[in-house]
């Protein structure tokens, strides 16, 4: 099994946690077709757990709505 885990923070120096980014873009990605779960202690922690079956184009896929969803949430929260 593979698992993919982001942390999202606020500012990279002072690792302050973007809770409620994160919320946003799991559920931004949901409503694009991306399903993924939040975590961690300040639930600031995304996580994906795809099949083992996926293919090169359901990865491609699966990047290129994570990209957009991420662009989305950085420009509306000027997180840099």
């Amino acid at each position: 099994m593979c698992e993919l885990i982001l942390e999202l923070v606020k500012d990279r120096k002072t690792k302050e946690p973007a809770k409620e980014e994160a919320h946003e873009l799991v559920n931004n990605m949901r409503d694009a077709g991306l399903l993924a779960q939040l975590n961690g202690y300040y639930s600031n922690r995304i996580s994906f757990i795809p099949p083992i079956t996926l293919t090169p184009e359901q990865v491609d896929e699966i990047f290129e709505i994570l990209e957009a969803e991420i662009i989305k949430v950085e420009e509306k929260y000027q997180i840099r």
